[in-house]
C-alpha cells in the first residue's frame, strides 16, 4: 500500500487519533456494522475499468480536497498551502494557476482542510475555525469564524442553494462523549450553523465502526447531496425543499460486507510501523473487513457508493443494487464530487491527478433489471 491509499487508511486514522486523544481506541474489527457475515469477494473479469483523465502537476505538493464546475477544478494544497487550478482545453487537464499562502492574515491558510466552489461562483476554502471566500478567478473576498455546536477539526465545505454546508467528524455532539460522529452542518452566511444530519462512525470503548470508513461525510450532486460516515449500509440524501436542507434516511439492510485482505508485503510494513510507534501501535491495527462503504456518489440514475473489496480495489455500485458498474482505483481517492471523481499520486516528477467525470460513471449504469413479478 502507497501513497495517497495507505494515507487515506491508516494515515487519516492516526490524525484523528492524533488530535482527538482516541488513538488507542480506534482498532475495532466494525464486525457489527452490517448484517451477514463478511466474504471475500472478487468482481469478475468483466466489469469495466474506466481510465481516468490525467493531469501531471510539477513541484512538490498534495491534494487534499477539490472541487470545481465546468472546466475548471480546484486542488487544494495542504503543504504549500494554497489552492491549485486545472482546466480542461484541447481534451487534456492542464495546470492554470495558483492562489492563496501561508499565514493567519486575510486570504492566508494555516491548515486548510476543505474546498467548495459555491453555486454562485464563490469559492470556499476551510481550515479549523475559520472559512475563507474567494471569487472564481482567486480573488480574496472574506473570511468566517463558523460557531459549531461541536469542534470540527478537519472541517469539510460544500456548496447549498441557499447557503453552505460545512462537515466533518465530532466526539461531542448532542451531549454524547463516548461516540466519534461524522456531522453535517449548513449555514445560511457561513457563520452561525445548525445541525442537518449525524451518522455514528465508531465508539470510543472499540465495540461499534471503524475509522476507515468515508474520508468527508458528504458529496453533493445536481438538486441534492448524499451524506454518511460508512460505519453502517445507511446513508442521507440531503435535499433542500423549502431553502433549507432535510436528511432522509435509507439503508441497504441485505448489504454484505467484504473480507480485508492485504498482501504479506503490505502485512510486514504496517507491523514495521508499529513496532517503530509503540504509543499508535493500536491505531494501526487493520479492520478485519471492509467498511461498506468509503464514498457516495449522486448519479443521475441515483445515489451510488464505491466499496472497498481488495486493499487497492474498489467497486462502484447503485444503492440496493448487487451490481458491480466498475473497478475504481482505492489508492490515491480524493473524493467524489458532483463533476466527478478524483484521484493523485506522487509520482518521481511531481503529482499526477486522475479525474473520471460524472457522465462516464453514469454511461456503465445501462438498463436496470426489471423485479420479477
Amino acid at each position: 500500500m502507497s501513497g495517497r491509499g495507505r494515507s487515506r487508511r491508516a494515515g487519516a486514522l492516526l490524525l484523528l487519533g492524533i488530535l482527538l486523544g482516541v488513538a488507542g481506541l480506534l482498532a475495532a474489527a466494525g464486525a457489527r456494522v452490517a448484517g451477514g457475515k463478511a466474504v471475500s469477494y472478487r468482481p469478475a473479469a468483466s466489469v469495466p475499468r474506466p481510465r481516468a483523465l490525467a493531469v501531471q502537476l510539477r513541484g512538490a505538493f498534495a491534494v487534499r480536497d477539490f472541487d470545481g464546475e465546468g472546466e475548471r477544478l480546484y486542488l487544494l494544497d495542504p503543504l504549500a498551502p494554497a489552492v491549485r487550478v486545472v482546466r480542461f482545453a484541447n481534451g487534456q487537464w492542464q495546470a492554470a494557476g495558483v492562489f492563496g499562502r501561508q499565514g493567519g492574515g486575510p486570504g492566508e491558510f494555516s491548515t486548510p482542510t476543505g474546498i467548495a466552489q459555491l453555486p454562485d461562483g464563490r469559492v470556499a476554502v476551510a481550515e479549523p475555525g475559520r472559512i475563507h471566500f474567494f471569487t472564481a478567478d482567486g480573488v480574496y473576498l472574506e473570511s468566517t469564524a463558523p460557531s459549531l455546536p461541536c469542534p470540527v477539526p478537519l472541517p469539510r465545505v460544500a456548496g447549498s442553494r441557499h447557503g453552505i454546508f460545512l462537515h466533518g467528524s465530532c466526539l461531542r455532539v448532542g451531549g454524547a462523549t463516548d461516540t466519534m460522529q461524522m456531522v453535517l452542518f449548513w449555514s445560511p452566511d457561513g457563520r452561525t450553523f445548525r445541525e442537518v444530519a449525524r451518522d455514528p462512525r465508531f465508539t470510543t470503548d472499540g465495540r461499534f465502526g471503524t475509522a476507515f470508513g468515508a474520508d468527508a461525510g458528504y458529496s453533493d450532486g445536481p438538486g441534492e447531496g448524499l451524506f454518511g460516515a460508512g460505519s453502517t449500509a445507511c446513508l442521507y440524501r440531503i435535499t433542500e425543499p423549502d431553502g433549507v436542507p432535510a436528511a432522509a434516511r435509507r439503508c441497504d439492510r441485505d448489504l454484505r460486507r467484504f473480507r480485508l485482505a492485504l498482501s504479506p508485503r503490505t502485512r510486514a510494513g504496517i507491523e514495521a510501523r508499529r513496532r517503530r510507534s509503540p504509543a499508535a501501535a493500536s491505531a494501526l491495527r487493520v479492520p478485519a473487513v471492509h467498511p461498506p462503504y468509503v464514498e457516495r456518489v449522486v448519479l443521475p440514475s441515483g445515489a451510488a457508493w464505491l466499496r472497498g473489496y481488495s486493499e487497492d480495489s474498489l467497486v462502484l455500485r447503485l444503492v440496493g443494487d448487487s451490481r458491480d458498474l466498475a473497478v475504481l482505483p482505492y489508492q490515491g481517492l480524493i473524493g467524489c464530487r458532483r463533476q466527478g471523481c478524483l484521484w493523485s499520486e506522487l509520482g518521481t516528477e511531481g503529482v499526477q491527478v486522475r479525474f473520471i467525470p460524472i457522465a462516464a460513471l453514469e454511461a456503465l449504469v445501462g438498463p436496470r433489471p426489471r423485479p420479477e413479478s
